[in-house]
């Protein structure tokens, strides 16, 4: 993510392969899991009759799917434009306020699509190795999964937002505290897959930023 360069050694590139299967067994397994806690949950709504509960899963489905495309669709210019013009990392991640904005919309629903977006984005447009994709993912699931939910806790339902209180509670739980659960998992991936040694803080702090800019510019306006 945010163009950061992994490097494998060459004599581990045999077993790209084995990697890549376990990865995709590891990846189908949460997906399918995620999935049948959303069916659960519909059909055992017990204000629902069948139908609905259907009409629901469907929707969960199309919503999850829409957030991945988005995800990696907004991914993609940044990987182009900013690798080409050599920033590592890049100034920001629309992704980031993608995932907010999905989570605070339509809750805990759409964390299989954002993870699903996040590992496409990094496995295709970085090619970083399929286990840092793994790790890199989960925490882009988790940041704006934890911070949209307590978003939609604590936030009244009312627009446009006018308080302070209401302008602390966006801060704090969509630029701080989603970004550093981000930044976390970005940065343990680069150092155990990437050669950062003691750069690990510098690397952390650009992580942390890049998805905090991603987010007030995407995710909050939005």
């Amino acid at each position: 993510q945010r163009g950061s360069e992994f490097r494998m050694d060459e004599p581990n590139k045999a077993d790209d392969r084995p990697y890549a299967a376990r990865f995709m067994s590891a990846l189908a397994l949460v997906l399918a899991r995620a999935t049948a806690f959303v069916a659960t949950s519909a059909m055992n709504e017990p204000h629902h009759g069948s139908g609905r509960a259907v009409a629901w899963l469907l929707g969960a489905l199309v919503a999850n799917l829409l957030t991945a495309l988005i995800y990696f669709v907004v991914s993609v210019p940044i990987a182009k434009f900013f690798a080409a013009f050599g920033f590592f990392p890049s100034p920001f991640w629309p992704g980031a306020g993608i995932a907010l904005f999905a989570v605070v919309l339509m809750g805990w629903t759409v964390a299989p699509g954002i993870f699903l977006g996040s590992a496409v984005a990094n496995g295709v447009l970085f090619t970083a190795p399929v286990e840092a994709v793994f790790l890199i993912s989960i925490t882009n699931m988790l940041g704006p999964l934890v911070g949209g939910m307590l978003l939609r806790r604590t936030m009244p339902p009312r627009q446009p937002v006018l308080l302070l209180s209401d302008v602390l509670r966006i801060t704090g739980y969509g630029v701080i505290l989603h970004p550093l659960i981000t930044g976390f998992g970005g940065t343990v991936a680069e150092f155990a897959f990437a050669d950062i040694g003691s750069r690990w803080p510098v690397v952390f702090i650009s992580w942390v930023l890049s998805d905090a800019a991603g987010t007030m510019l995407v995710g909050v306006p939005a």
